[in-house]
């Protein structure tokens, strides 16, 4: 936490203030950057309106996420960090969940019929 501390210019008092230990500062960047993964997901999602449209929102998706990646990479070590914890990894897998349900909408928007008979 000290280093932490020291390369963000605060006191280390400070930083226990609002974060009492790594798990907590992994947390919120967590929810963060799965908040901005949620948002570009469901942005690209909600203008498909076919199967062709979906591939081509799919791969921009994978694009936009590599991007991200490239920009910020601690993204790719904050994942890594949710993954080393189980109180973490809850956060990953409810991202996970919620991206699903915003998939499962778009399916169900193009495939109302395979809903409909599942249900």
């Amino acid at each position: 936490m000290g280093e932490v501390a020291e390369k963000a210019g605060v006191s280390i008092g400070s930083l226990y203030q609002y974060f009492p230990d790594k798990a907590a500062i992994i947390r919120t960047l967590a929810e963060r950057y799965n908040a901005q993964g949620r948002a570009c997901i469901k942005a690209e999602l909600e203008t498909v309106r076919d199967m062709a449209g979906l591939h081509i929102a799919f791969g921009q998706l994978i694009d936009t996420y590599y991007g991200m990646f490239l920009a910020e990479p601690v993204m790719r070590d904050i994942w890594s960090g949710t993954q080393a914890d189980k109180g973490l990894r809850d956060i990953d897998l409810a991202d996970s969940r919620a991206n699903g349900a915003v998939l499962a909408d778009a399916l169900a928007r193009l495939r109302p019929e395979t809903y409909e008979a599942m249900e």
